[in-house]
């Protein structure tokens, strides 16, 4: 039977047959050596731990070697006192470092920023009371406050701004009229012409929907109910063969 192979040095495999112990550093100087057979034991590996000069999660690491081996062994005042030793060293972690993530947290935190840019355009008005504000915005809007105001609140200064970007261009209506298919078979060309020219007249005005005067209630496309009529073939009134969304 072919002999397999020892994992190389340094990736952190432990060789078959090897007395090396489990979580040893592949750097034997390095290597921090642990004693919990008793309490005392435990104490003195702990207070040792917390004085080496290493970095942080070094030490985390060797404490929670400590604490996973005294549980595994049944000897929980070693862990007990393994893992309130990591406590401690991770509260004075985030007292030094408060912005730093904390890296035994089950998911990393990610620091959430609600930035709000506000245009220059927007009429605005801010204050630290929210209702100060309010009435600020509304005093400078007319005694209204407009569909589409927007509030929010820097975290910083604690200021509440109301603010509202009016719209300088015209609403873009289409100058394309559509009908159901039967109801254009029905209509006579003077009030194509009629439905035609009503919609243009609309549309040059910014208005989405012709005038009512324009309609033509023969009913002759009576429909069911919603998806009837939207099940309808529309087409359209300018040009029948043309399907409504097409240019």
């Amino acid at each position: 039977m072919k002999k397999r192979k020892d994992p190389a040095v340094g990736t952190g495999k432990k060789p078959k047959g090897s007395g090396r112990r489990l979580y040893t550093d592949e750097n034997p100087k390095d290597t921090v050596p642990i004693k919990f057979a008793t309490v005392a034991d435990a104490r003195k590996t702990i207070a040792k731990v917390m004085k080496i000069n290493k970095p942080y999660a070094r030490k985390v690491q060797i404490l929670t070697v400590l604490e996973q081996r005294a549980k595994v062994m049944g000897k929980m005042e070693q862990a007990r006192l393994a893992k309130s030793a990591k406590n401690t060293l991770k509260s004075k972690n985030e007292k030094s470092s408060p912005t730093k993530l904390k890296i035994f947290k089950g998911k990393k935190e990610k620091q959430k920023t609600n930035t709000v840019t506000i245009p220059d355009n927007a009429i605005t008005a801010s204050s630290i009371d929210q209702m100060t504000a309010k009435k600020k915005f509304q005093r400078a809007n007319n005694g209204v406050i407009p569909k589409g105001t927007k509030v929010t609140k820097n975290k910083t200064t604690g200021e509440y701004t109301y603010y509202y970007v009016p719209s300088d261009s015209p609403v873009k209506a289409t100058r394309k009229v559509c009908l159901p298919k039967a109801k254009i078979a029905s209509m006579s060309q003077a009030e194509r012409q009629k439905v035609i020219r009503a919609k243009r007249t609309a549309a040059s005005q910014g208005k989405k929907v012709r005038s009512s005067k324009s309609f033509i209630r023969d009913g002759s496309t009576r429909s069911k109910g919603l998806r009837d009529w939207v099940k309808q073939d529309w087409r359209q009134v300018g040009n029948p063969s043309k399907k409504c969304g097409e240019k």
